[in-house]
């Protein structure tokens, strides 16, 4: 089982990465097929999250998302990542330095 506490660095694209990206998706959304507008808001996103194992291999690792799809898979990230540490830290840590559920409690 890999570390799911480190990943690799993120990298901010250029101008010049960022339009070859658009143009390589012909102004579409890679996830609904939207058309992108000029001058409306899109993404540069990473296809496999580098939380959860992606890299920056440019292009390959990297699409166009509009806004909204973008918070969408944005949480889905997170979550799937944080899911894979809670598992990952249940595999590794003993028992006796789990947290009881009534620690923190009041009586």
């Amino acid at each position: 089982m890999s570390d799911p506490f480190t990943h690799e660095k993120r990298k901010v694209l250029s101008l010049l990465e960022r339009a070859r990206l658009f143009a390589l998706a012909e102004g579409h959304c890679q996830k609904c097929s939207r058309k992108i507008p000029a001058g409306d808001d899109w993404d540069a996103d990473h296809v496999t999250s580098l939380a959860n194992g992606g890299t920056n291999t440019f292009p390959d690792n990297w699409q166009v998302l509009c806004s909204w799809c973008h918070d969408d898979k944005s949480a889905d990230d997170n979550s799937r990542a944080a899911k894979s540490k809670r598992i990952y830290a249940q595999h590794v840590v003993p028992g006796r330095f789990r947290r009881k559920s009534s620690w923190g409690r009041r009586a």
